[in-house]
């Protein structure tokens, strides 16, 4: 899904022209602050910069693509979900085509948020670079991974070290079968 500048600027008057004034205070006043924003100072800054953007992608995501919040915490986040699988697939399998396939398992989580559609590989198609080998093959692993992914962004650790714990036993079953 492209989203063009002409698209961009239609949705942001679409949203300005909807938004409470309490958001466009908020706008304002972050305008207002831009060069009074300390460095040093974590809170300020996630507050009058991080947040109020943070905001406007979901706002943006909600008109544009989804209500879900599953899928508006999965673009926004995608980055730091995609590093997860990257850096598993690399360890497991080298880094010869790991963006590849942390892409390709990227795009079939979205699809799967989107549509509902399970995650299936198939290893029998003409080019298989970008299909993980040894860990990631099933739908139910990727889910299981990326719902602990999600889970460990807000602190919460104990079910993503039982996935880590299942990557690893794949892909040291993997391993010992080669």
């Amino acid at each position: 899904m492209e989203l063009n500048s002409e698209k961009i600027t239609n949705v942001l008057n679409g949203m300005l022209g909807h938004i409470e004034q309490e958001q466009i205070d908020l706008y304002k006043g972050l305008i207002e602050k831009r060069g009074n924003i300390k460095i040093d100072d974590y809170n300020s800054f996630y507050l009058s910069l991080i947040y109020p953007y943070k905001q406007f992608l979901t706002g943006l995501i909600h008109v544009e693509v989804s209500k879900n919040k599953k899928i508006s915490f999965f673009l926004i986040n995608s980055n730091f979900i995609e590093r997860q699988f990257a850096k598993l697939i690399e360890d497991f399998e080298g880094s010869a085509c790991s963006a590849d396939k942390s892409r390709t398992i990227m795009r079939r989580i979205f699809n799967f948020l989107m549509t509902g559609n399970k995650i299936e590989w198939d290893y029998n198609a003409e080019y298989t670079f970008h299909l993980p080998k040894k860990i990631f093959k099933t739908h139910e692993s990727i889910i299981e991974f990326y719902n602990a992914v999600t889970e460990l962004y807000y602190g919460n650790y104990k079910k993503y070290v039982a996935a880590l714990q299942n990557v690893l036993i794949e892909g040291k079953t993997e391993k010992s079968n080669e």
